[in-house]
């Protein structure tokens, strides 16, 4: 402040410094930005796992951006700055598991409810490290943020289902689901909550593979006429709900020895009589295969029973002519077990 004083214009140069001083405080106060207690979650897809048939460990995961800063700018100015961010997911709340439950009842537990389990990390901050997360608690492992929106580099967040082979194995089949809840804690204090939002996750078990065989009959191979061999064949259905219709069967007979050879006995005196069994796939139109010790593979029909009224299977019987001619007279017989497993 200027004291001196000139032809009383003292005053004047007082309210001129005066003047400067408070235009250089507004320039002073217009250089800081007010920070904003910013975090938020962005929205996570639903997950759908499918129908399930005896395959294994099964798992999903999504991709969502969490943003953590002292900014609500995507692009930031200088004086942004990202923070740590937790991640947290809520189920039911009936303890600290997660679980799917049989047509969406919470009330179902045991084998009517699949028990999951939510792994997180961030793509752009963990080397592909997974933190298991609990019911209703924040992790405690924290990350760091992105600004808005990830606009500068994309998805951070990974959330990854994961269920065990062996919880699914005994599980009543049906349709199980469940709504969760994800939220965040973050921004430049570190305890600004973002609610987040709701997601669904839903899960088809299969019911437990089955497998029939229908219209089989007996294969009469007649009276033999005294020259050439004897040939005959059944066709059945075979019936499948393994994946695709896939199954194995085993042929067996009552009278067949240790290296597979089969044979029609007399009873009366125990005579044999060596002939060749073989069985097709037809549906596959594949050639007939001997039978022996071993199973056979083929494709059923996973949609019919009764496969349509269109048999897709067939066993032969064949006998040459030497072992018919060198056979004692009589009434030779033999009992054929086919044993299908779904595959």
């Amino acid at each position: 402040m200027c004291r001196s004083c000139k032809y009383g214009e003292c005053t004047v140069t007082i309210t001129k410094q005066s003047r400067k001083w408070f235009v250089a405080l507004l320039f002073l106060a217009g250089t800081v930005s007010a920070q904003t207690d910013h975090v938020e979650v962005r929205t996570l897809a639903d997950y759908a796992f499918g129908t399930y048939i005896s395959a294994g460990s099964v798992q999903l995961e999504n991709d969502h951006c969490v943003s953590s800063a002292n900014s609500l700018n995507p692009n930031p100015p200088k004086s942004g700055q990202r923070y740590p961010y937790r991640l947290g997911v809520t189920g039911d709340g009936s303890d600290s598991s997660y679980y799917l439950y049989l047509d969406g009842n919470t009330a179902e537990t045991g084998n009517r409810r699949v028990t999951i389990r939510f792994m997180h990390t961030d793509i752009l901050e963990d080397a592909g490290m997974y933190h298991e997360l609990f019911d209703s608690t924040y992790e405690t492992h924290s990350h760091l943020g992105q600004f808005r929106n990830c606009v500068q580099n994309g998805s951070n967040s990974r959330l990854r289902i994961e269920i065990n082979a062996d919880e699914l194995a005994a599980k009543t089949s049906g349709n199980y689901s469940g709504t969760f809840g994800i939220s965040s804690l973050g921004g430049y204090s570190g305890t600004a909550l973002d609610p987040g939002f709701s997601f669904f996750v839903s899960l088809t078990i299969a019911s437990a593979s089955e497998v029939q065989i229908s219209a089989l009959d007996a294969i009469n191979l007649g009276s033999y006429a005294g020259n050439g061999s004897i040939t005959a064949s059944e066709s059945f259905c075979v019936y499948s709900t393994a994946l695709n219709g896939a199954y194995n069967i085993a042929i067996t007979s009552t009278n067949q020895d240790a290296s597979g050879n089969f044979f029609l006995v007399k009873d009366a005196t125990g005579a044999k009589i060596n002939y060749a069994l073989t069985f097709v796939d037809s549906s596959v139109q594949q050639p007939y295969l001997e039978v022996g010790t071993s199973s056979l593979s083929g494709v059923g029909n996973n949609t019919a029973v009764d496969c349509g009224g269109q048999n897709n299977a067939a066993i032969a019987v064949n006998i040459q002519e030497q072992a018919l001619l060198a056979a004692e007279t009589g009434t030779f017989s033999d009992s054929i077990v086919l044993l299908v497993q779904p595959e």
